[in-house]
């Protein structure tokens, strides 16, 4: 059983342990968990990035590109 589990941020905030039948105590652990859960679902999300940028720019027109918000 492969589960994923939280881990620091030097390990990427998540890592994946591999839990055999010689690890008795956490596949327990893991039963009882998935157990009081009942129903696991997993999706997986896209990645996005994100971008801060600081621009600077005449104000002149300032009232035009406020009202093209507004419509």
């Amino acid at each position: 059983m492969w589960v994923v589990v939280a881990a620091p941020p030097s390990e990427g905030y998540a890592k994946v342990v591999c839990i055999n039948e010689d690890d008795w105590w956490r596949l327990r652990a893991a039963r009882i968990s998935l157990g009081a859960t009942s129903r696991v679902t997993i999706m997986v999300e896209r990645m996005f990035k994100r971008r801060v940028a600081v621009e600077v720019e005449d104000d002149n027109d300032l009232e035009k590109k406020v009202k093209a918000f507004g419509e």
